[in-house]
C-alpha cells in the first residue's frame, strides 16, 4: 500500500507525450514509471529503490527499455559494507566506508532529484565526492521565482561532458532533470 503518489506530464512540443508516476511505498521504498512516445521512440524505465537516513540509495532495482528500444536491466545494493551493480554496460563491486551515491545508467528523472537531495544533506567536503562508480560534484545554485513557484536550481559536474542541471522546488520535488526538460507544478515541459 502506497504512502503518497505523485505523477508528473511530460510535454514535447507542447503535446502531451508522457509521464513519470513516483510513489512512495509502505515499505520505505520509492517506485517511478516513466515512459514517453517520440515518433515511436522513448524511454520506459521502471524502477524502485530504498534510500538510507541520509537519502542516498542503499538497493536499486530498474527495467524496462531505452530510448532505442533497447532492454534495460539493472541492480544496485549496499551490504556487508560492500557496493555491488550490474547493468548492460558496466559490472562492479567496491567496499564502501560512509556514504557512496549509485546512479544508474537509466535512471527515471525522478533519480536525479534523489542525488541532488543527498548532495545538499550531505556535510563538505564528502558531497563532493562520494558517487559510484564515478565521482559526482554539486557546483552551483541559483532561484527563480515566479508567482507563489520557487525552483532553485543545482549543477552537478560528472554526469556527462558538461553540467546538468537539476530544479528542485520548495519541497525538494524534482521540477527539472535537464537543460531540456522543465517541469512545474506536476508538469514537464520539453522544449525544442
Amino acid at each position: 500500500m502506497s504512502t503518497a503518489k505523485r505523477t508528473d506530464k511530460i510535454f514535447i512540443q507542447g503535446n502531451q507525450a508522457g509521464t513519470q508516476t513516483v510513489e512512495a511505498q509502505a515499505d520505505g521504498a520509492v517506485r517511478a514509471e516513466y515512459s514517453y512516445n517520440d515518433r515511436g521512440r522513448g524511454d520506459h524505465i521502471i524502477a524502485t529503490w530504498k534510500l538510507d537516513g541520509a537519502g542516498v540509495p542503499i538497493e536499486y532495482e530498474g527495467r524496462g527499455n531505452d530510448y532505442m528500444k533497447a532492454p534495460i536491466e539493472e541492480h544496485f545494493e549496499i551490504k556487508n559494507g560492500r557496493a555491488s551493480w550490474k547493468n548492460r554496460s558496466e559490472q562492479g563491486e567496491q567496499a564502501v566506508t560512509g556514504e557512496a551515491f549509485y546512479l544508474p545508467m537509466n535512471a527515471p528523472p525522478e533519480f536525479f532529484a534523489v542525488l541532488a537531495r543527498a548532495l545538499l544533506k550531505a556535510p563538505q567536503p564528502q558531497a563532493r565526492h562520494f558517487c559510484l562508480p564515478a565521482k559526482r560534484q554539486l557546483n552551483e545554485q541559483r532561484r527563480v521565482t515566479s508567482g507563489n513557484t520557487e525552483l532553485t536550481e543545482y549543477r552537478i559536474s560528472g554526469l556527462g561532458f558538461s553540467p546538468r542541471s537539476i530544479w528542485l522546488d520548495r519541497q525538494g520535488r524534482a521540477a527539472s532533470v535537464s537543460v531540456l526538460v522543465f517541469c512545474c507544478a506536476g508538469g514537464t515541459r520539453v522544449s525544442d
